[in-house]
């Protein structure tokens, strides 16, 4: 028995990540019509559309450009990327899902993506820094222990009847959310990255009998492609 192949709708397998998993998520929309009881007497599903997402697995160290707005065309739908998130966590598998929409066939315009290079992710079980969100972390007895980051756009669809006709992909960023473990009495420190700005500064939970656990949230906000 051999089990059926995953779809690569974003075509990122390489470069380091191998597919793993893949969801079509195929949706319609529907609109009925009553008659002078209420009974409903007609009925019309319409504006069939994808809005995949695949699962990748780290095999080596990922060198690879992500283009948000990037599309591909797979059994008739053409898709495009708006949002990868990488979890990476002490002790744990680091993960790599990536997400999009369903555009219309073909496009009239250009000019729609934001192009972000990933280097540095690692297979190993390690939290780590990327994108180059933070330059230091100082403190005694502090220590890294997550990090996740959502590489993100507003994909926007224009439809007729369900039908995309045009699309425009906007609000590029990244957001890196990091988790700080504290195992002394120095409460930790951090530098942010060039371009990087905190949308939630660090803040603490010391639950009972537990270290206290440091998060804060960073965004780099992105430019499009020229």
């Amino acid at each position: 028995m051999a089990f059926s192949p995953a779809t690569d709708y974003f075509t990122l397998s390489g470069g380091g990540l191998i597919l793993a998993a893949s969801t079509e998520n195929k949706t319609a929309q529907n609109v009925t019509a009553m008659d002078e009881c209420g009974d409903i007497v007609a009925h019309e599903e319409f504006g069939f559309a994808i809005a995949p997402q695949c699962t990748y697995k780290i095999k080596g160290n990922v060198s690879k450009s992500i283009v948000l707005g990037g599309d591909t065309t797979t059994d008739g739908h053409r898709v495009a990327l708006g949002n990868v998130t990488i979890g990476t966590t002490a002790g744990g598998e680091p993960t790599f899902t990536a997400s999009g929409t369903e555009i219309e066939p073909s496009s009239e315009v250009s000019g729609c993506t934001y192009t972000v290079s990933l280097s540095g992710l690692s297979p190993l079980r390690h939290a780590q820094i990327l994108f180059g969100a933070c330059n230091t972390l100082t403190a005694s007895g502090c220590y890294l222990n997550g990090a996740t980051y959502t590489i993100q756009a507003t994909v926007g669809v224009t439809t007729v009847d369900g039908e995309p006709k045009a699309s425009d992909t906007y609000e590029g960023q990244i957001q890196a959310q990091l988790e700080i473990i504290q195992t002394d009495t120095t409460e930790p420190s951090m530098s942010r990255g060039t371009g990087w700005e905190h949308i939630q500064p660090l803040t603490y939970t010391r639950n009972d009998g537990a270290y206290k656990v440091w998060t804060t949230t960073l965004v780099k906000y992105l430019t499009k492609d020229a």
